[in-house]
């Protein structure tokens, strides 16, 4: 199994770039857990990057270890 990542789609109604910074567990099986906002922009931005990131596969641990990453997802207006 390899890394699978879906990156967020630009809410349609939205005209503003944004940042969102958001932290995250990955669990043993490569899934993604917990996340949490660090930064925040606007709502549908929010909800456009939360729901792209749950969506994410990593690859499983060999052991029963929890990891813990963060990332800034940009939105840019094109």
């Amino acid at each position: 199994m390899s890394f699978t990542k879906t990156l967020p789609k630009f809410p349609a109604g939205v005209n503003t770039n944004a940042e969102i910074k958001l932290k995250f567990t990955v669990m043993p099986d490569g899934t993604v857990g917990k996340i949490v906002l660090l930064q925040k922009a606007e709502p549908r931005l929010e909800t456009a990057a939360l729901n792209a990131l749950r969506q994410w596969r990593f690859n499983p641990l060999k052991d029963d270890r929890v990891m813990e990453g963060i990332i800034p997802l940009t939105f840019v207006l094109r």
